[in-house]
């Protein structure tokens, strides 16, 4: 018998949403492989136009509120104990990210119900940043909702192993009180991609309109080296830009896909050489980005001045990281396929399949006498 599963998410909406992607993502394999049925509430009111209307059951709250949260998991669940699979981004939830609502409400639902499984997926702990910032001031009582809401929660997941050691120490230093999961490629994976060194020597570039002044302006001099030192002999931009990248960079022309579909990006990235991405290597664990480039045999290098050892990875033998001190890396045959297949070896146990086999463990782990709907 199918059994039902709420998953709460920031929103759902007709554009690129991170969270919502990966929720979607989630129930559609959760019914694949573990015939459960997950039923969505949107936590954020959209104009009409905006809203997503696919297959998937979803309740959109008319107003961010304890109150109105509350009575939308009680008229979806009735009397049945249905589990709940939580996704907190607090940005998502409240526009300076203090869903202060949020946390009271899932405290008097769980209450009301101390028996389901309540699995919370943190996306984000809390925000951080120089005194004069916003984030700054914010962080602390970011921090503490999520404590309270990892409190309530059957087991947490986190995209980080620092942030699952954080979260164990929130819950009273309770190890495997919450597991490190990161991410996995929200555009599928190619189960056997073509080696490396067969592949053009070419370089996908991916990314949101944000990269554009990390790539093409403070690094661009760093990337022209690289590109010499590997024979790169194309650059793939892919992504929404506002400014249109260099025609050229070093002696490898620019081709511009932009917004691409699925099927285009797969194809792209499944015979790129390289992938190149700016993010903070300490915490490539949680980039979508980066886990497209291993699921689709791109060698993922990324721009960072950060160690990047956390979560298994390590610069040199399963990505490549480029500080601002490095002027170019060449990766020989022999390299790039131990590269590539150290990236995918990393990659695979939280594969969309993987994650979703954890999640569906996690949700039978306390449901064993939880009512079936």
């Amino acid at each position: 018998m199918t059994a039902t599963l709420i998953q709460i998410v920031p929103r759902r909406s007709i554009s690129p949403e991170g969270v919502g992607d990966y929720a979607r993502l989630v129930a559609d394999r959760l019914l694949r492989d573990h015939d459960i049925r997950t039923v969505f509430i949107s936590g954020s009111p959209l104009p009409p136009l905006e809203r997503v209307h696919d297959e998937w059951e979803t309740h959109e709250l008319a107003e961010r509120s304890s109150t109105v949260l509350l009575d939308t998991l009680n008229r979806i669940a009735g009397r049945a104990a249905v589990p709940i699979l939580l996704h907190l981004s607090a940005y998502g939830y409240q526009r300076k990210g203090v869903p202060l609502w949020l946390a009271a409400a899932l405290e008097r639902w769980r209450h009301q119900n101390p028996a389901p499984p309540f699995v919370t997926i943190f996306h984000e702990l809390f925000a951080t940043g120089p005194i004069w910032g916003s984030a700054f001031w914010v962080g602390p009582l970011q921090a503490r909702i999520a404590q309270r809401i990892q409190r309530l929660s059957t087991a947490g997941i986190a995209t980080t192993a620092p942030y699952a050691a954080l979260l164990d120490r929130w819950r009273g230093g309770q190890h495997g009180s919450a597991i490190a999961l990161p991410v996995f490629s929200t555009i599928g994976d190619i189960e056997n991609p073509t080696p490396a060194a067969e592949r053009r020597a070419s370089l996908a570039i991916f990314g949101r309109e944000g990269i554009y002044d990390a790539v093409y302006r403070e690094r661009v001099d760093q990337i022209a080296a690289f590109v010499a030192a590997n024979g790169i002999d194309e650059i793939i931009d892919i992504g929404r830009r506002t400014e249109a990248p260099p025609a050229m960079i070093g002696t490898a022309p620019v081709r511009c896909v932009g917004e691409a579909s699925i099927a285009v990006l797969r194809k792209e990235l499944g015979a790129a050489r390289f992938g190149l991405l700016d993010y903070d290597a300490d915490r490539l664990a949680k980039s979508t980005i980066f886990a497209a480039y291993c699921a689709h045999g791109a060698i993922p290098i990324c721009l960072s001045d950060a160690a990047g050892q956390n979560d298994g990875l390590r610069p040199g033998q399963n990505y490549l990281k480029l500080d601002k001190s490095d002027t170019g890396v060449v990766a020989d045959d022999a390299a790039l396929g131990t590269l590539q297949q150290a990236a995918k070896n990393w990659y695979q146990p939280h594969s969309l399949k993987s994650s979703a086999n954890v999640i569906g463990r996690l949700l039978r782990q306390s449901s064993a006498t939880t009512e079936r709907i």
